[in-house]
Order: structure tokens, then C-alpha cells, then sequence
């Protein structure tokens, strides 16, 4: 789990206020009429303050119950997640990582700017440690995503729409799809998180795989079973393309923070020691 800081700068508290100091009771009224009460001027200074304790306790409600399904993902910060690449010399790998830094917090500003309301109620969601651990729960926990063309779906609502409908939407439509010619129908690739998913261990030789179909419309991904599974038997994917040889799958693998010891790699280690001892032996 994932312990915010707040304004008060303490685990766990988003800000919210906290209760008078000389310990009396306070009624917190919340919802609309709260709202239209303090908009006429009824609340006194104490009733003011009750209701935006109950607007921060709601925020924060709201807050954690958003998080509760991203809880189950393994989180580092995404410039903490990124191995450095054999074409980066050691002695750039900290100005590497600055990049990657860089981009998030020009991404967390731009977000908070394209969403004004979600940036007031969650600021903390767009400092750059909660922002670039939601980045790096994404990096490595992803899923990628191919879903229907929401362009083709559109122009296909539209030759659906009554007749008269239709002729009155295609004045607009028609030069758009003419402008699109071919390209009308491109689905949209994407990343997508699923719960289940990431609580999945790694193995080169999976028994499952999992995958977003077409016909999974649902937002849900599915597992697919590669082989035969005995009772009791723990499912495995593999966080990497389990195609690639032994030191290239391990090179992969290091955004992850461990080096596989799965039956598949310990066997391919074996028979390369195997070959390079026969090798000094001639």
C-alpha cells in the first residue's frame, strides 16, 4: 500500500482539518444544503469550519476509494523503475533519469492545467513522488491495450441515425471521413491496469497469458492458458518477451529489480556453463 503525505506533512492525512482544539462536538453538514446555507451567509464561523471538515473527509473518502484498486500494484517511482540501457555510459545514467523526472513533472503540471477541479480537491495526486508512482505502477505492471476505432464506431452511429438525421450529420461528417480517406478505421493502442494481473508473478516459460481480445468490450483483460495446468499450480506470466535469450530476457527484466531463476532460466544457464567448460576443456 501507498502512504500519502498530506498538507500536515503526516502519513495518511491528505490535508484534512483537524477537529477543535478545546474538544467540543461539531455537527458536520455536508451536501448541497451546506452549500446553499453558506452561500446566504447562515453558518457561523464554527459551522463554516464543520463543513469543510466534511468536504475534506469526503475528499479524502473519495480519494482513497479511487486508490483502492491500484493498492495491489507494485509501486517505485518511474525514474527509479528504469534500468539503464548498455548505450548509456554508467557515468550519464543520473542525467538519463533526470529526462524521464523531467517529463513527469511537466506531465503532472499539464494534467493539473487540463483538469483545474481534480488538481484543487487532490493536489497531492500531482506532486511528483504520488505522480511518478502512479507512472511507475504503469511501468510495470501495464498491460497493452488495442481497443475499437472510437472514429470508425462514430461514422457507423451515424449511417445508423434515421434517414433525415443521417443527411443532416453528413454535411458535417462526410468531409471528414473523405479527409481520413484509409486511416478512418485505425483502432487505438493504449496501457491499461488490471488488479489481478499484477499480482502475477514472472516466469520465461508462463502457463498463462494475458491479453485484452476484441471481444473483451467489457474493460476487462482475460488469461489464457499456454499448456495444461495441474490443481494447485501457481499462474505465471512473463513480464518480458520470453522469446529473447537468456542475458537479453535478464537485461529486460532489471527495470523489475531481480533476476529470474525460473526452471527455463536455470536450465539455459546450466547448458551454457556446460558449453563454455567444454570449450576450455578442448
Amino acid at each position: 500500500s501507498y502512504s500519502f503525505a498530506g498538507s500536515s506533512g503526516r502519513p495518511g492525512n491528505l490535508g484534512s482539518a483537524e477537529a477543535p482544539s478545546d474538544g467540543s462536538a461539531v455537527h458536520v453538514q455536508t451536501g448541497e444544503n451546506t452549500d446553499r446555507m453558506e452561500a446566504e451567509g447562515c453558518l457561523s464561523g464554527e459551522e463554516k469550519r464543520a463543513a469543510e471538515v466534511g468536504r475534506l473527509t469526503e475528499v479524502d473518502s473519495a480519494l482513497v476509494q479511487a486508490w483502492e484498486v491500484f493498492r495491489h500494484g507494485w509501486k517505485r517511482v518511474w525514474w527509479e523503475a528504469i534500468a539503464r540501457p548498455s548505450d548509456v555510459p554508467p557515468e550519464e545514467e543520473a542525467e538519463f533519469l533526470q529526462q524521464f523526472q523531467d517529463l513527469a513533472s511537466e506531465s503532472s503540471s499539464l494534467l493539473a492545467l487540463a483538469l483545474p477541479q481534480v488538481a484543487q480537491q487532490f493536489p497531492v495526486l500531482f506532486t511528483p513522488q504520488v505522480y511518478g508512482s502512479i507512472i511507475g505502477m504503469f511501468e510495470l505492471n501495464n498491460l497493452a491495450l488495442v481497443v475499437d476505432p472510437p472514429v470508425e464506431n462514430y461514422f457507423l452511429h451515424i449511417d445508423d441515425l434515421p434517414e433525415q438525421e443521417k443527411v443532416a450529420a453528413q454535411v458535417v461528417t462526410q468531409p471528414i471521413l473523405d479527409m481520413l480517406d484509409k486511416d478512418y478505421d485505425i483502432p487505438c493502442e493504449g496501457t491499461g491496469f488490471f488488479p489481478s494481473q499484477a499480482c502475477m508473478n514472472h516466469s520465461c516459460a508462463p502457463n498463462t497469458h494475458a491479453q485484452k481480445r476484441e471481444e473483451d468490450k467489457d474493460g476487462r483483460a482475460v488469461l489464457l492458458a499456454l499448456r495444461p495446468i495441474s490443481v494447485g499450480e501457481e499462474l505465471t506470466i512473463s513480464y518480458v518477451d520470453e522469446s529473447l535469450s537468456l542475458s537479453k530476457r535478464r537485461n529486460a527484466l532489471k527495470d523489475y529489480g531481480f533476476v529470474c531463476s525460473c526452471p527455463r532460466c536455470i536450465d539455459e544457464e546450466s547448458r551454457k556453463k556446460s558449453k563454455s567448460k567444454k570449450k576450455i576443456a578442448r
